[in-house]
């Protein structure tokens, strides 16, 4: 009976060791009232996000990872609330994210 307690902490430690992924929450930007009001009039609405890429999904038995959709709903995000983010066809900019490193 012993062993099986063993056993079942064992298995409860290396289950609570498993990597997670990027918390998209962690990443997004949150600005003061006095810096989304600085932003020209101009350039609002103005980015279309086209892609985001090199990011790589998290191996659970590894480090924790940023993966493409978790950055790219953090960009957004972050991007929205400025009021940058800009809808159809008549988006002046497209931009492409590209993932290089983490620290």
């Amino acid at each position: 009976m012993l062993w099986r307690r063993y056993l079942l902490i064992g298995l409860a430690l290396s289950l609570a060791a498993c990597a997670q992924p990027a918390r998209v929450g962690q990443m997004i930007h949150h600005p003061t009232e006095t810096q989304v009001a600085s932003v020209p009039d101009n350039v609002k609405g103005g980015i279309e996000l086209v892609d985001v890429i090199g990011g790589q999904e998290t191996d659970p038995l590894s480090m924790s990872e940023v993966g493409n959709l978790e950055f790219r709903e953090a960009l957004c995000s972050s991007f929205d609330v400025y009021g940058l983010i800009g809808y159809g066809d008549d988006v002046p900019l497209a931009m492409t994210a590209h993932l290089i490193e983490l620290e």
